[in-house]
C-alpha cells in the first residue's frame, strides 16, 4: 500500500518540475488522477524478485495537460538497465526512487563508487558527439585527457583513495585557465592561445578527482547576457534552440542542461552565472566576492567578477563550492571560510525555514513579464506557506545599477 499525501505542496513540486503554472482547476484535475493512480498502487502487490528492489508499475500519461509533451524519465537509463522490457505505455520504477530526489549529484556519486567512471564518461562524450553540433556548449574538447583522468581516478576509487569528485565530469568556461589547453574567451584575438598554468579553481577540482571535459561557449570576454555574441557561434538553449541560454556563461549551463558535464564552472559579475542557470533550468550560484580565487580568471570586472559554480541540485552547488572556495596566496581579497555548505544542505529541514525573515525588492518586478513575475510570487508564496516572514522592502537606488554597471 503507497501512503502518499496529494497535499498542495506535491503538486507544487511536480508543476514546477514540469515548468507548468497549474490553475486551481487544472490542480484540482492532477489531485484526482494522482489519487487514482494511488488507488491502483494499492491493488498492484509489492513484487519482490530475488534480490531486485522493489517495483511499482506506473502508467506513463501525462495528467496535467494535453498540450504539454511528457519529459523523459530523468533516471530511465537506470530503470532499463534493471529491467529486459519497459512497455510503452507503463514505466516500472524501483520504490526507492519513488518521491525521492531522482539521480542527482550525491546518488550519482553513490553510482560511481560501485560502476564505471570511464564508461560514466564515455556516455556523457556520446551526448556530447550527438548533441553539440546543435547546441555548441563547447568551444574545445578535452577527451583524451580526460578518458587518461578517468582511468586514473578508477584505479583510486577501487583503492578507495578518491576525491570528492569521485570522477564526476565538469566542463569550465573558457576564460579560466586549464593548463596546456586552449583559453579563448569567445574571441578570435584569443583563439590560438593556450594557458600554460590551472587556475585556482581549477587545480582544486583537480585534487578532488573531477574529470575536466572541455572549455565552454561564451559571450566574447564576458561581455553579453544572451549567449549569442562568442566568435565561435552562439550557444543553443538545450531546453529550446529556439530560445537563447542566457549569458555569458552560456557554454557552462547549457553544458549541464544537456547532460554533456554534470557540473560545470563558470564566471559572474552581474549575473552571467545566474541569468544563464535560469534560462537554461539549472541550479547556478554567484559566491560572496572573495569567497572564490579569482586567479586564472579573465574576469570582465575585476572588483565584481568570480568564479562560481552550476549543478542539477543544490547538493551539486553546494559540493563544488565546498571545494572551490577558501583562502588564496595568489589572490589577496579571498578569505577562509569554516563553513561545510553541503554540509547545510545535507542537514536542511523544510522545518529550518520557519520565522525565517526573507526580504525582495519591489523595484524588481518592475517591468518584468508577467508570467516570470507570477512565477516568483508563487515561490514567495510557498516559503511564506512554510512559515517564513515575507517583507516587501524598498531600493530606490536602484535604477542606477545598470548605468553604473557599464560604467
Amino acid at each position: 500500500m503507497v501512503e502518499t499525501i496529494i497535499n498542495d505542496s506535491v503538486i507544487g513540486r511536480v508543476s514546477e518540475i514540469a515548468r507548468l503554472k497549474l490553475s486551481d482547476k487544472e490542480k484540482e484535475k492532477f489531485r484526482e488522477e494522482f489519487e487514482r493512480i494511488l488507488e491502483e498502487f494499492s491493488i498492484i502487490d509489492e513484487i519482490k524478485v530475488g534480490e531486485k528492489e522493489l517495483y511499482y508499475v506506473v502508467e506513463n500519461v501525462n495528467v496535467l495537460r494535453k498540450d504539454s509533451e511528457p519529459k523523459p524519465f530523468n533516471n530511465i537509463n537506470r530503470i532499463r538497465s534493471n529491467f529486459n522490457k519497459i512497455e510503452d505505455d507503463f514505466i516500472v520504477v524501483p520504490r526507492n526512487l519513488w518521491f525521492s530526489d531522482i539521480m542527482f549529484t550525491r546518488d550519482l556519486i553513490e553510482d560511481l563508487l560501485s560502476k564505471s567512471v570511464e564508461e560514466h564518461l564515455h556516455k556523457k562524450i556520446e551526448e556530447i558527439e550527438k548533441r553539440n553540433k546543435e547546441i555548441n556548449a563547447f568551444i574545445t574538447l578535452s577527451t583524451e585527457e580526460a578518458e587518461k583522468s578517468s582511468k586514473e581516478i578508477q584505479k583510486k576509487i577501487n583503492d578507495g583513495t578518491q576525491g570528492k569528485l569521485s570522477g564526476l565530469v565538469i566542463s569550465i568556461k573558457d576564460n579560466i585557465a586549464v593548463s596546456n589547453t586552449r583559453m579563448t574567451c569567445g574571441s578570435k584575438v584569443l583563439e590560438n592561445y593556450i594557458a600554460p598554468y590551472d587556475a585556482t579553481v581549477t587545480n582544486l577540482i583537480k585534487k578532488e578527482d573531477g574529470i575536466i571535459i572541455g572549455k565552454c561557449n561564451m559571450d566574447e570576454f564576458a561581455c553579453g547576457s544572451d549567449g549569442t555574441s562568442s566568435y565561435f557561434g552562439p550557444t543553443k538553449n538545450p531546453r529550446n534552440i529556439d530560445y537563447v541560454p542566457g549569458g555569458s556563461s552560456s557554454g557552462s549551463a547549457a553544458s549541464v542542461a544537456a547532460d554533456f558535464s554534470d557540473l560545470s564552472i563558470g564566471s559572474d559579475t552581474g549575473g552571467s552565472i545566474r541569468c544563464p542557470a535560469s534560462f537554461c533550468g539549472v541550479y547556478g550560484f554567484k559566491p560572496s566576492y572573495g569567497l572564490v580565487s579569482r586567479y586564472g580568471l579573465s574576469d570582465m570586472a575585476m572588483s565584481l567578477e568570480g568564479p562560481g559554480p552550476f549543478a542539477k541540485d543544490t547538493y551539486g552547488i553546494a559540493l563544488l563550492l565546498d571545494i572551490i572556495s577558501g583562502k588564496d596566496s595568489r589572490d589577496t581579497v579571498t578569505v577562509q571560510s569554516n563553513n561545510s555548505y553541503l554540509k547545510t544542505v545535507e542537514n536542511f529541514k523544510d522545518g529550518d525555514i520557519k520565522n525565517m525573515k526573507i526580504a525582495y525588492a519591489k523595484e524588481f518586478f518592475e517591468g518584468v513579464d508577467e508570467n516570470i513575475k507570477n512565477m516568483i510570487l508563487d515561490k514567495i508564496g510557498a516559503l511564506e506557506s512554510q512559515g517564513a516572514k515575507i517583507e516587501e522592502v524598498s531600493l530606490p537606488n536602484i535604477k542606477y545599477s545598470i548605468p553604473i554597471y557599464y560604467l
